[in-house]
């Protein structure tokens, strides 16, 4: 690895591919949620570009392909993230030999 620091690009387009996912921050949107997540993990540096080049990709699989834009919730975006993350645990804990049940609510 040569640096962690996101690189200086000159293009225009990732210039604005860049500012439009700075807007995201406070979205209630997938993408929005999507920045967040990357934000809290990776930096505010990295979070941008990484939304931007996930924003890159939708419009170039858009412009090739001719496909309509299909908005995924916010809901269905913490739905799906919720079951990898769930998955992935359960993995680990299988890999340690360990299992992992649902924690049961006691009727009031």
């Amino acid at each position: 690895m040569l640096s962690r620091h996101t690189r200086h690009v000159l293009n225009p387009v990732a210039d604005a591919l860049r500012l439009a996912a700075t807007t995201l921050q406070n979205s209630k949107t997938a993408l929005g949620a999507f920045y967040r997540r990357m934000r809290a993990r990776l930096g505010a540096a990295s979070a941008i570009t990484a939304t931007a080049h996930k924003l890159a990709r939708i419009i170039y699989r858009l412009l090739k392909h001719g496909e309509h834009y299909v908005q995924q919730g916010l809901e269905a975006y913490e739905k799906k993230y919720r079951q990898r993350l769930l998955h992935n645990l359960k993995k680990t804990a299988a890999a340690l030999g360990f299992e992992l049940t649902q924690k049961q609510q006691l009727p009031s």
